[in-house]
């Protein structure tokens, strides 16, 4: 399970293989993240490389999400990269990453 710390700049690393390869990302437009929740799902999309999912290097996917508005839960995720209008599942749900998204205490 992964932590998003709400408010923080703390970033989620994931590694990705396709065929024992790391994935090349080349051609790669977007990439849509969908934190599931069970009623009303979490979208974040992110169309540049170094945003909210950074999938500028091949095998690597890098998430930033604590300036997101994400409700605290903990949430299976999807991902999918969009290349010329095609979809291509990258993560899903039953590969049984999970993000954890919670909201850090401030101590005084």
């Amino acid at each position: 399970m992964s932590k998003v710390y709400l408010g923080r700049d703390n970033t989620i690393t994931l590694s990705h293989k396709t065929d024992g390869a790391a994935t090349d990302f080349g051609g790669v437009e977007s990439m849509v993240l969908t934190l599931l929740d069970g009623t009303s799902n979490v979208q974040v999309s992110s169309s540049n490389v170094d945003d909210k999912i950074d999938f500028s290097t091949n095998g690597t996917l890098v998430f930033k999400l604590g300036s997101e508005e994400i409700p605290v839960d903990r949430y299976p995720i999807e991902l999918v990269a969009v290349t010329g209008g095609n979809k291509t599942q990258l993560i899903h749900v039953d590969d049984g990453i999970v993000f954890d998204v919670v909201q850090p205490v401030a101590i005084a």
